[in-house]
């Protein structure tokens, strides 16, 4: 059963990963990204990678933390970003179920 459930965090990293920002968004998509420098700490539940993108997008540097990890250490000075339903690229660490969520 855990072998169907990684492919199919495989497949929903896959889909993540080809998607783009539609057309006709880029002020909503810079305004978001000047937002987003502005900020020490965020927590999303999002697979995808928009937001390191949009970080990357302005030279903001950022520590991503996937799942729980990181999540109850001391903060560092500098940007983090915790991704506590995992990241298309660590699909094994993607939360589907409540079984996920206790790793």
């Amino acid at each position: 059963m855990k072998k169907v459930f990684l492919h199919f965090k495989e497949l929903i990293a896959q889909k993540f990963k080809n998607l783009k920002p539609r057309e006709g968004f880029e002020e909503e998509i810079s305004e978001f990204s000047k937002m987003l420098a502005k900020a020490r700490i965020i927590i999303t539940t999002n697979y995808d990678t928009f937001i390191e993108e949009r970080l990357k997008a302005t030279n903001t540097g950022i520590k991503v933390n996937v799942g729980n990890k990181g999540l109850f250490s001391k903060s560092s000075d500098y940007g983090e970003l915790y991704k506590i339903h995992g990241s298309i690229n660590e699909p094994n660490s993607i939360a589907i179920t409540s079984q996920d969520m206790m790793i």
